[in-house]
C-alpha cells in the first residue's frame, strides 16, 4: 500500500507527482482516476484522421484531396481572432473578409469585432472556428499536416460575433441562419446554449427553418455533462457528444447523453473532443500570431463533426457519390491529390453531376458512414442494441466507409457500393438564389413562410400523409445492407412521422426502430412501430442474412406529416415533406454515362429516359419518333404523318373514318352513311340533301256536268333537278278506270283532260264520286333520295311522310289522299278531286280517313 503523503485537493493546476505505482493505488481514497503521463501532441490533424479513418495516422480523404475544397461552412461563436495563421489571407496579410478572401467569406462583427480578452469565453470562438475550417497560411500543402490542421481545411468560412462586453447575445437563428445560408453555408457549427434541457423557443426556431429552408444542417454542443441542452435538442440538429482522441473508442468522460423531452436519444454523433488543438487567439488584430491551445468538451466535438460533413459535402457536390447517375471519367486524382500524399488511386475516376446536398441528405450520409462503439462501450457500457442510442447516437463517422475504389474502363469508381436520394435535390437552381427570391417576396427570414414552396424545381418525390416512395437495389454479396432516411419536421408538439421498410426479395421485411444487437429484425409481416419523434432513421441487414437474397425494395412511408392550411405545399404551413436517403451494400451500377432505357442514347442527353427510343429513332434523342405528333410513335403508326389525335379510337394512329366515304369522323356531319360509289358524299360527310319533289295541281271546273271535259292543271317541280314520271287516273266510287291513265315524263306544267267518253260514259249516275289519283316517281336513285312529296292545291301546302299526316281543317276546291307504292324509290302522292251530282255526301262521315273534306258549299269542321 502506501501512497504520497501530502495530497492537495484544491489543485488548480496540473502537477506531477512522481512515485512508485502498484495497482492497488487505483482505490485510494479520494482519486477518481489515475492516467500515465503521455507527451503532449497536436490533436485537430489526429482528430481529423479518426473521422477519416479510425487511426490517428490514417488520412485517405486529405490524399485524395477530400478536405472540403469549395465548401462554405458557417459558426457563431465568442468572435474570431482574423489576423491568426488559420485565418489571415496571407503570411503577412490579414485581407478583408468577402468573396476573394483565402479563408473567410463574411465576417460579421456587428455585435462585437473580436475575440475580445475580458469577454464571456474569450478564445473560445477562435478555437472552434480553427477546428472547423483551419489551413495554416504557411502551409503550402507540400509537407505533411502538423499542428492545427481542420478535417476540412479546404472549407471557407461565415463567421459571426456574438459575445460582447455584456456576454452572449445570439440573434434569433433564422438571422443567424439565413445570413449564413446567402453565402453558400449548408453546414452550421455552434458550441453554445442556455443551461436547460427544456425544448425552447429557440430550439423550436432552430426546427422551423431547418424545414422551412431545408438546405440547412446544424451542429450543436449539447453541453458537457448531463443531459443535452437547448438547442441541441432540436428535432433537426445534430447534437455532438465527444470521444477521446488517446482511446477513441470510448466517449469522454464529460460528454452528456439523452434522452430529450420529446423521448428522442438526443445525441446524434459522436467526434474527438479531448484535448483538441487548435487556433489560439492573442486579442491582438495586427500580431500575425499562429500559436495553438488545447481544449476539451463538446464545445470542441461540434465543429470537429461539422468539419466532417463539409468533407462529405464536397464528396457530393463533386459527383464522387450520388445516386447512380450517368457519371464520366472527368476527374484527376493525380492533380487533385496534396503533394504531400502518395494516395493508391491516381490517373482519372468517375464523377457524376453533383449537386448542393440538403441537410437531411448530410445527416444521412454522415449516420451512413459513423461506426459504432465496441460493445465494451457501447451505449453507456451496456452494449449495442438499437441502431442507435442515447449515448452514442449512431457512434463516430469514419468517411473512409464512403469509399470502396474499383477501377473500371480505365478510371476509378471511388464508391460503387453507397447510392443516394435527396428530394430536395435541386435542378436547375441553387439554395442561395432560391433563399434570395423567398425572403424577397416575404420581406425577411422570420417570415419565410408567408413565400411557401411547393417543392417545383426539386427532385422529389415530396410525400403527403399516407404516400410512399419505393426503389428497389441489387445486394452486394457478403455486405451488409444499411440505410439511412432523414427528414425536416416542424417541432413543438407537431412531428412528423417516416418510417422506413426494407423488403428482400425472399419476403421478409426489416424496419427503422425495431432493433436488437445493432442490427434490425427480420420478419414475415411488415411491422408497425412505435410512433417516433426521431427524425433519422436507419436499417441495418446483416450480409449473415442475406445469403440467399439478391436484392431488396426500400420503402419511405409517410405514416403521418403534419397538415398545415397549404396543400400541396412544404414548410410549415403545409402538407408534404421531403426526406433523404443514404444506401450502403447496394450495387449502384457500372459508371460511365447512364443508358437507363438500354436504347443506346445515353442518359444525360436521352430526352425519354424511361422509354427506349425503339426501332425508329432517326433524331436519336431517346424518344420514338412520332412525326406527325398524334401520340402514335411511328413504328406503330399506319399513317406517320397524319395528326390522329382528333379522331383515333382505334389508335392504328389513322383519323378513323367510320363509314369509309373519306371524311374523318371528327369532320364528319353524317358518320354513319352507307358507302354508295355511285353516289359520293360532300367535304362534310353528307350527300346532297335531296329537295321534295313539289306538285302543284287544280282543277278549273270542280262541278261538272255530263259530256264536259275533266280537267287538272298540274304543275311539277324540283329544286336538284331531279325528274319522275307523272302519272294520273280516275277511280269512279271507287272503281279504278283503267283506260283513264295518263302519264308525262319529267318536270315542267301539264293538263290531264278526260272527255265524257273516260269518265261519265258508262260509269257515272247520279251522286257518282269520281277521285282523280296523281302519282309522281321521282328518277333521283341516291340512298339518299327523300321518300317526301309536298303537294300544292291552290293556295295549299302540304308535307307529307310514311305515314303522312294532314291538315284537316284546311279549305280549298279538292281533296287529296296521298298513297305510298311499293318500291324502294317510288313516292307517290295522291290528289283527290271529289265530284258531287244531284246529291252531297255526309259531311260527318267521310269514305276514307286521310280524305279532306273541301266542298264549296261547306265550311272546314
Amino acid at each position: 500500500g502506501g501512497g504520497p503523503t501530502d495530497v492537495d485537493a484544491m489543485l488548480r493546476s496540473t502537477q506531477i507527482l512522481t512515485t512508485a505505482f502498484h495497482p492497488s493505488q487505483q482505490y485510494w481514497p479520494g482519486v477518481q482516476r489515475i492516467e500515465p503521463v503521455l507527451t503532449a501532441e497536436a490533436r485537430n490533424d489526429r482528430g481529423a484522421g479518426l473521422l477519416q479513418s479510425g487511426a490517428q495516422n490514417g488520412m485517405p480523404l486529405w490524399s485524395l484531396g477530400l478536405n472540403g475544397s469549395g465548401v462554405v461552412l458557417a459558426t457563431a461563436d465568442s468572435g474570431l481572432d482574423l489576423d491568426h495563421a488559420c485565418f489571415r489571407d496571407g503570411v503577412a496579410v490579414v485581407g478583408t473578409p468577402g468573396p476573394d478572401h483565402r479563408k473567410v467569406v463574411l465576417l460579421n462583427t456587428s455585435v462585437d469585432g473580436n475575440d475580445t480578452p475580458g469577454h464571456d469565453d474569450y478564445r473560445h470562438g477562435t478555437h472552434t472556428a480553427g477546428t472547423l475550417g483551419c489551413e495554416p497560411v504557411d502551409w503550402n500543402r507540400s509537407d505533411g499536416p502538423g499542428q492545427g490542421v481542420s478535417l476540412a481545411h479546404g472549407a471557407r468560412l461565415v463567421v459571426a460575433d456574438i459575445v460582447n462586453g455584456s456576454g452572449w447575445v445570439p440573434p434569433s437563428f433564422d438571422e443567424l441562419l439565413s445570413e449564413a445560408a446567402l453565402q453558400g453555408a449548408v453546414v452550421h457549427a455552434h458550441s453554445w446554449g442556455d443551461d436547460t434541457t427544456e425544448y425552447t423557443a429557440r430550439s423550436e426556431a432552430l426546427d422551423r427553418w431547418s424545414l422551412e429552408h431545408p438546405w440547412t444542417l446544424a451542429f450543436i454542443a449539447p453541453g458537457n455533462g448531463g443531459t443535452v441542452l437547448e438547442p441541441a435538442n432540436a428535432l433537426n440538429a445534430v447534437a455532438v457528444g465527444a470521444t477521446t482522441v488517446a482511446t477513441p473508442d470510448e466517449r469522454w468522460v464529460g460528454s452528456p447523453e439523452g434522452p430529450t423531452v420529446f423521448d428522442t436519444d438526443g445525441i446524434g454523433l459522436l467526434a474527438p473532443g479531448s484535448h483538441i488543438v487548435s487556433a489560439k487567439a492573442d486579442g491582438d488584430l495586427d500580431s500575425m500570431n499562429g500559436d495553438w491551445r488545447g481544449s476539451s468538451g463538446t464545445s470542441m466535438a461540434t465543429p470537429m463533426a461539422a468539419a466532417a460533413a463539409g468533407v462529405v459535402q464536397q464528396m457530393i457536390e463533386q459527383g464522387w457519390i450520388h445516386g447512380g447517375e450517368s457519371s464520366e471519367a472527368t476527374l484527376n486524382l493525380s492533380e487533385q491529390a496534396p503533394a504531400w500524399a502518395n494516395p493508391e488511386q491516381t490517373g482519372m475516376a468517375w464523377v457524376a453531376q453533383g449537386w448542393t446536398p440538403s441537410g437531411p441528405m448530410l445527416r444521412a450520409t454522415l449516420a451512413l458512414s459513423a461506426e459504432p462503439l465496441p460493445a465494451e462501450h457501447a451505449n453507456g457500457g451496456a452494449g449495442p442494441a438499437g441502431l442507435s442510442n442515447p449515448h452514442d447516437g449512431w457512434g463516430q463517422p469514419r468517411l473512409d466507409r464512403l469509399l470502396m475504389p474499383s477501377y473500371a474502363d480505365d478510371a476509378w469508381d471511388m464508391a460503387p457500393h453507397v447510392v443516394l436520394h435527396d428530394a430536395y435535390r435541386l435542378l436547375n437552381t441553387s439554395p442561395e438564389e432560391m433563399l434570395q427570391a423567398r425572403l424577397n417576396a416575404s420581406g425577411g427570414s422570420a417570415r419565410l413562410d408567408e413565400s411557401p414552396w411547393n417543392g417545383s424545381g426539386a427532385l422529389g418525390p415530396f410525400l403527403a400523409e399516407g404516400e410512399r416512395y419505393l426503389r428497389t437495389f441489387e445486394l452486394r454479396p457478403g455486405e451488409d445492407f444499411e440505410v439511412r432516411m432523414a427528414y425536416p419536421s416542424l417541432g413543438g408538439q407537431a412531428v412528423d412521422d417516416l418510417v422506413l421498410h426494407v423488403h428482400l426479395d425472399d419476403g421478409r421485411t426489416a424496419t427503422s426502430g425495431i432493433d436488437f444487437a445493432g442490427a434490425s429484425v427480420l420478419s414475415e409481416d411488415v411491422a408497425s412501430p412505435e410512433r417516433s419523434n426521431e427524425t433519422l432513421r436507419g436499417v441495418r441487414v446483416l450480409a449473415a442474412d442475406l445469403i440467399n437474397v439478391s436484392s431488396v425494395t426500400v420503402e419511405v412511408l409517410a405514416r403521418h406529416v403534419v397538415p398545415g392550411n397549404l396543400p400541396g405545399f412544404l414548410g410549415a404551413d403545409g402538407d408534404r415533406i421531403g426526406f433523404a436517403l443514404a444506401v450502403m451494400g447496394a450495387n449502384r451500377g457500372a459508371p460511365g454515362p447512364l443508358d437507363a432505357d438500354g436504347d443506346g442514347v445515353v442518359d444525360q442527353d436521352d430526352a425519354c429516359g424511361a422509354e427506349p427510343g425503339g426501332a425508329i429513332d432517326l433524331d436519336q434523342d431517346g424518344c420514338p419518333d412520332d412525326r406527325d405528333m398524334d401520340g402514335v410513335d411511328d413504328v406503330d403508326d399506319t399513317c406517320p404523318d397524319e395528326d390522329a389525335r382528333f379522331a383515333d379510337m382505334d389508335e392504328d394512329g389513322c383519323l378513323d373514318d367510320g363509314d369509309d366515304d373519306g371524311v374523318p369522323d371528327h369532320l364528319d356531319a353524317c358518320p354513319t352513311t352507307v358507302p354508295d360509289s355511285l353516289w359520293p358524299t360532300l367535304a362534310d360527310g353528307c350527300r346532297p340533301t335531296d329537295a321534295p319533289p313539289v306538285v302543284e295541281a287544280f282543277v278549273p271546273n270542280a262541278d261538272l256536268s255530263p259530256g264536259e271535259v275533266l280537267e287538272v292543271h298540274v304543275l311539277v317541280r324540283d329544286a336538284d333537278g331531279d325528274g319522275g314520271t307523272l302519272s294520273a287516273s280516275l277511280t269512279i266510287d271507287g272503281v279504278p278506270i283503267s283506260i283513264s291513265l295518263q302519264r308525262h315524263t319529267g318536270l315542267g306544267a301539264y293538263v290531264m283532260a278526260w272527255n265524257a267518253s273516260e269518265w261519265a260514259v258508262p260509269w257515272i249516275v247520279d251522286g257518282s264520286s269520281i277521285d282523280v289519283i296523281l302519282t309522281f316517281e321521282t328518277t333521283n336513285g341516291s340512298p339518299e333520295a327523300t321518300e317526301e312529296v309536298v303537294m300544292l292545291v291552290d293556295a295549299l301546302q302540304a308535307e307529307y311522310f310514311d305515314p303522312p299526316a294532314i291538315d284537316s281543317e284546311v279549305g280549298g276546291t279538292t281533296s287529296f289522299r296521298p298513297v305510298m307504292l311499293a318500291g324502294l324509290l317510288l313516292v307517290l302522292l295522291v290528289a283527290l278531286t271529289q265530284w258531287r251530282g244531284g246529291s252531297e255526301r255526309d259531311p260527318a262521315s267521310p269514305r276514307d280517313p286521310f280524305v279532306l273534306s273541301s266542298r264549296p258549299d261547306e265550311e272546314a269542321e
